[in-house]
C-alpha cells in the first residue's frame, strides 16, 4: 500500500505544468477611410459626358475664333477661284461644297470640293488648293472634319458668320402698287376651259 502511494506521488510530481497561454498582440488600429473630395460650395460635380466636353478643343470659343479668323481671311483667294469661273461661264449660280479634315496638329490631312456646277473642274482645284493652306490650332486627339459652303454667282462675295453672329434679317418685300388688292383676276370674254388669269401681288 505504502509502495503503491509512493508511485502516484511520483507520478504526479512528474507530470509537467502546463504554461499559461500568452495571448496574440492587439493588431494596430485602423485609419478611418478618407473621403472624397468635396467641390467647393456653389458648385457641382462633373459627370463623364460634362468633362468629355471640356476636354474637347473645338467646342471652345477659342478655337472657333480661331477657325473663323483662318477662314474668312481667305476670303480673297475664294473670291479669285469664283470670280475666275465666272468669267468663263458667265451668269453660272450655284454652290461648292468644300470639306476638309485635319491632323492632331491643326494642319489640313486632305480637302475635297464638290459642286454640280458645269466645266468646274478648275474651281475646285483652286478651291481645294486654298483649303490646303489653312492652318488651325492643334486638336489633340479629337478627330475634326468640316465643310463649307461656297456660293458662286455674279457679284457675290465670301463672308464668313463670326462665331455667334446671326444672319442680317431678309429686307422688307415691297409695298404693293395701288389698286392691287392679290386676287385672281379672269379675263372676260372667254370660254371656262381657256381662262387666261392675272395674278396680282408680288
Amino acid at each position: 500500500m505504502q509502495l503503491a502511494l509512493s508511485l502516484f506521488v511520483l507520478a504526479v510530481a512528474q507530470t509537467p505544468t502546463p504554461k499559461p497561454s500568452t495571448p496574440p498582440p492587439p493588431k494596430p488600429a485602423q485609419p478611418p477611410p478618407s473621403k472624397p473630395a468635396q467641390p467647393p460650395p456653389g458648385t457641382s460635380k462633373s459627370t463623364d459626358a460634362q468633362l468629355k466636353k471640356v476636354e474637347r478643343v473645338t467646342d471652345t470659343p477659342e478655337y472657333k475664333l480661331a477657325v473663323w479668323t483662318q477662314i474668312n481671311g481667305s476670303g480673297k483667294q475664294i473670291d479669285s477661284c469664283t470670280q475666275r469661273y465666272l468669267d468663263i461661264n458667265p451668269g453660272a449660280k450655284g454652290v461648292v461644297q468644300l470639306s476638309y479634315e485635319l491632323l492632331p496638329d491643326g494642319k489640313v490631312k486632305k480637302a475635297d470640293a464638290n459642286t454640280a456646277l458645269k466645266g468646274s473642274d478648275n474651281l475646285r482645284v483652286c478651291l481645294k488648293d486654298v483649303a490646303r493652306r489653312w492652318k488651325f490650332p492643334p486638336t489633340g486627339p479629337t478627330q475634326v472634319s468640316s465643310t463649307l459652303t461656297i456660293n458662286v454667282m455674279t457679284g457675290h462675295k465670301f463672308t464668313m458668320l463670326k462665331p455667334g453672329e446671326k444672319p442680317a434679317p431678309p429686307p422688307p418685300p415691297p409695298p404693293k402698287k395701288e389698286g392691287d388688292d392679290g386676287f385672281i383676276r379672269f379675263q372676260p370674254g372667254l370660254p371656262p376651259t381657256d381662262q387666261q388669269v392675272e395674278v396680282g401681288g408680288g
